[in-house]
């Protein structure tokens, strides 16, 4: 029998935002990777796993973590900021973060990452109407990561709780 999808609000995560210029300044990917040990990101495929690195924009990282020393990451991100049109910042009180876990999650998998099967993935799309940012992964369990605006937190897991029962 298929496990229900369950909801949970993630505690304990930290989340930055890198901002760069990285078109304008290609060196800055070499000066990332290092500060972060994390290839930069695709579109479509998040670096690492704690932390994960998830691109957002052409200049535009989420670098969460929850057992990583994201308070170290930050720092030497904040260094790089020092010399470089680099913005890094904690965003974790702006951003809420929801857990969807279960067999029954792998339909949304495939219908919110725009027909992506891969065993992961990342993008970011408008769910509920709002600006989503998305971390999928199919094994060892199905589960997507959700990062929304921490203000619209009780709205969107009404309209989780709503879609996931239709």
């Amino acid at each position: 029998m298929a496990e229900a999808a369950t909801i949970q609000r993630v505690a304990g995560i930290t989340v930055l935002r890198l901002t760069a210029n990285l078109e304008g300044h290609p060196d800055l990917t070499e000066r990332i990777t290092a500060a972060t040990g994390l290839p930069l990101p695709s579109a479509a495929t998040p670096s690492g796993v704690d932390p994960v690195m998830i691109w957002q924009g052409p200049s535009d990282l989420l670098i969460a973590g929850g057992s990583a020393d994201m308070i170290g990451l930050q720092r030497a991100l904040d260094r790089l900021a020092e010399d470089e049109a680099i913005l890094a910042g904690d965003a974790s009180a702006g951003l809420a973060v929801f857990d969807l876990t279960g067999d029954t999650v792998l339909p949304r998998i495939v219908e919110w990452m725009h027909g992506s099967q891969a065993r992961r993935a990342s993008t970011v799309r408008k769910l509920a109407g709002l600006r989503v940012t998305l971390l999928s992964e199919t094994e060892p369990a199905p589960r997507i990561r959700l990062f929304v605006d921490r203000s619209y937190a009780d709205y969107f897991r009404q309209w989780l709780d709503a879609t996931l029962a239709s």
